[in-house]
């Protein structure tokens, strides 16, 4: 109400101005979050040992697999070292009984040096994930849920 005119003055509705939204300068870009250091280690620590392990359980099985599936050149091998070393008397077991009709060639195929050496370094990688997963699995889970100490 105007105080001059008892009469009432229509009032003015305030009109729609569409704003650009402008991103202000203290608020970050919108996207990928980035990692801190310690977030990756404990990714790395929780991932890491259980990785190692499946690596080396599956190339021992892989290695094993592909050399001895070369069945022909490990039964000519053994039976070249058979006739070499003929034996008159029938082999025994632990337990005395007869095992002459079970050629040892068929069932233990000899290894290569290569297969020897590959299933030592697998063994190796096995026991260390082995003895690393608990650890980096409990490291990991303390250093996600604890905050880092802020520096002042």
């Amino acid at each position: 109400m105007n105080p001059n005119t008892d009469t009432p003055q229509p009032q003015q509705t305030p009109q729609y101005q569409p704003q650009t939204e402008q991103p202000q300068p203290s608020q970050a870009p919108i996207g990928p979050k980035k990692r801190s250091g310690r977030t990756k280690l404990a990714i790395w620590l929780m991932i890491g040992p259980t990785a190692l392990f499946v690596f080396a359980f599956l190339g021992y099985a892989l290695v094993n697999f592909v050399t001895t599936s070369d069945i022909e050149s490990a039964t000519t091998e053994c039976t070249t070292t058979q006739t070499s070393t003929a034996e008159n008397t029938a082999p025994t077991s632990l337990f005395g009984e007869d095992t002459s009709g079970t050629d040892a060639c068929e069932l233990f195929a000899p290894n290569t040096p290569l297969q020897t050496v590959s299933n030592v370094l697998l063994f190796l990688a096995g026991v260390i994930a082995f003895l690393t997963w608990l650890p980096g699995m409990i490291t990991g889970i303390v250093l996600l849920t604890t905050k880092p100490k802020e520096t002042v």
